[in-house]
């Protein structure tokens, strides 16, 4: 899965990720929206900032000015046949990039400290499995899902976050209200 090298050719590569981004997940668009949402993101932080929910040095932070577009590309998966891609967006220095960094450090804090549907990496699945008792009556299923990052329900793992982060109210380390953490996470997605 790791270290490899994958030589495609280059119009072969061009159709699989024209295929990738055809699918209903995308949407073609014939102007830019990322102006208008940027423009609607900085405004809703001029108002948090205004409400004092914000200090400036959170809005400076979260604000973006002059963003670019989230570029996509496809890493090509060498341990499956015939290479599919695997599709990867960066969002680097797009409108919503420090919004979203901020908020996973938020969700991070929040998330169980033994949160079992989590793994962060290899060693940790290492880790974990070497803690399972009596293994011989143990199955372990490994499911090879396609296009899992498409296919998650915003709405509903949104709602998820919001119960878990206010589900004994307002916690004290996050200045907002739970319809304006909400709102931002909408905002990042």
């Amino acid at each position: 899965k790791g270290n490899s090298v994958v030589i495609l050719d280059k119009s072969e590569y061009i159709k699989k990720a024209h295929s990738i981004l055809k699918a209903k997940q995308f949407l073609k668009t014939k102007t830019n929206m990322m102006k208008k949402k940027e423009e609607e993101m900085n405004q809703y932080l001029r108002k948090l900032l205004r409400q004092d929910v914000i200090d400036k040095q959170l809005f400076y932070r979260l604000r973006l000015t002059c963003s670019s577009i989230a570029v996509t590309y496809g890493q090509p998966k060498a341990h499956k046949i015939n290479y599919p891609l695997r599709p990867i967006i960066s969002n680097v220095g797009s409108y919503n990039y420090e919004l979203s960094k901020y908020l996973t450090k938020v969700i991070e804090q929040h998330r169980p400290e033994k949160s079992f549907s989590f793994v962060k990496d290899t060693f940790d699945f290492v880790k974990r499995l070497r803690t399972v008792k009596k293994v011989n009556e143990k199955v372990l299923v490994s499911f090879d899902v396609d296009s899992l990052f498409t296919n998650v329900p915003v709405d509903e793992t949104i709602e998820i976050i919001l119960k878990l982060i206010y589900k004994s109210g307002k916690p004290g380390d996050v200045p907002f209200e739970r319809d304006q953490f909400k709102q931002l996470l909408e905002m990042a997605v």
